[in-house]
């Protein structure tokens, strides 16, 4: 049977293990902007409660969209719907449309100052094609 004082040592070492633990976890939320306000008290020893977590919806979020590997680690359910995702990836592909429609406009706008140019070096309306005379 167990002496007194080793049944102490071992609860000692397992509260600074989950307080070690804990205080990781609590300085991984911190790091998120605006979530270190809504971090949920606790005890000496006793480890984060993802439950607690959970039911405060703004931090779940900030978690969920921040730091998702955290978020399925507490536990916490959430993840983006399928139309966020759709949303994300449609305003991905426009800013990519839009990126090559200036390009393109950019070498028609160069090609029709080239083409003034030259015809203003060769005497040409460039509007017309005829001699400026």
């Amino acid at each position: 049977m167990m002496d007194l004082d080793s049944q102490i040592a071992d609860a000692h070492r397992q509260a600074e293990e989950t307080e070690a633990q804990a205080r990781l976890i609590e300085a991984r939320i911190i790091k998120i902007p605006g979530a270190d306000r809504m971090l949920p008290s606790r005890r000496y020893g006793a480890p984060v409660d993802a439950a607690a977590i959970g039911r405060n919806l703004s931090l779940r979020g900030l978690i969920g969209r921040k730091d998702p590997a955290l978020a399925a680690f507490l536990g916490i359910p959430y993840g983006p719907s399928a139309a966020e995702e759709q949303a994300r990836l449609d305003r991905e592909a426009s800013i990519q449309r839009m990126k090559q429609k200036t390009i393109d406009l950019a070498i028609q706008n160069q090609d029709a100052r080239r083409h003034l140019e030259r015809s203003q070096l060769a005497g040409l309306n460039p509007l017309t094609g005829r001699r400026w005379n």
